[in-house]
């Protein structure tokens, strides 16, 4: 049940949002107006470069809410085993099938129709320069400033005063939404679950950012387009998300198993996930 009552730092809360909702913006106007209003037209990889990037102006907020001690960050990373490593790419792949009718479902839907169905496909010729910025940026540096302040920080706050449940999809809510992406949304929400979920059973940020990562650089990789569905064709689609579904429930059901460390929360930390992690 929600607490709001009994929330400790309200103010607290109303600095993140005030913050929050600055930052980008402020980021992208120095970053693209600025240099135009001393006559410099901004570069097609510059503005790569920017969009790539853009999860830095988040660094302000997430060295405020430690400096706050509120969410402090460990300077200590525990690197997981391959054991773990591995049943977080099969997770990222097995969520990328199943979430892959959710990256803007309108148009999957009115082709799904005319029996075409969406697959993803690797695409080789987009592997280029500003491929390879945009895969520093999404694959590297946004997962790791993401997890850091959704999951350590917002998610963390969150879970002071409402459950592990409402935590987490309150966490994915203002992850979807932050995005600002409509088509894409519900596939967001989906992703920020498994990521909080993940999270909150391993005690592990490394492990959500592994996971997020992955996630990303399979979004980079391939692309998606759309084939005409035969009887047999649909049997193996439906099949192949089947599994996909299973494959996530054992994993999420099991992954605790391969943690680094296995610590029991307490009723006296509950109130804020342990972590592992950077």
């Amino acid at each position: 049940m929600m607490k709001f009552e009994t929330y400790q730092n309200l103010k607290l809360i109303l600095i993140i949002a005030v913050i929050f909702a600055a930052s980008i913006p402020f980021y992208y106007c120095f970053l693209f107006f600025v240099p135009q209003l001393f006559g410099c037209q901004p570069k097609v990889i510059y503005v790569a470069i920017v969009y790539a990037l853009a999860d830095v102006a988040y660094i302000p907020l997430i060295i405020y809410l430690s400096r706050k001690k509120e969410i402090q960050i460990s300077r200590k990373v525990n690197l997981p085993g391959i054991q773990l490593v591995m049943l977080l790419v099969l997770l990222a792949i097995s969520g990328l099938i199943i979430l892959l009718p959710f990256y803007n479902p309108v148009d999957y839907f009115t082709h799904l129709v005319d029996r075409r169905l969406k697959v993803a496909v690797f695409d080789i010729s987009q592997l280029q320069l500003r491929w390879g910025i945009s895969f520093f940026g999404f694959a590297l540096i946004s997962p790791v400033i993401e997890e850091i302040l959704w999951r350590k920080q917002i998610q963390g706050l969150l879970m002071r005063n409402l459950s592990p449940f409402w935590s987490i999809v309150l966490t994915s809510v203002l992850f979807a939404c932050w995005h600002l992406r409509i088509s894409n949304i519900i596939a967001l929400f989906a992703w920020s679950l498994l990521f909080g979920v993940v999270y909150y059973k391993t005690k592990s940020m490394v492990a959500s950012m592994i996971l997020h990562s992955f996630n990303n650089i399979l979004i980079l990789l391939f692309k998606h387009t759309y084939v005409y569905g035969t009887p047999l064709y649909l049997v193996e689609y439906v099949t192949v998300i089947a599994v996909s579904v299973l494959v996530i429930y054992l994993i999420i059901k099991n992954i605790e198993r391969y943690t680094v460390v296995k610590t029991q929360i307490s009723d006296e930390n509950a109130s804020l996930p342990l972590d592992n992690g950077a």
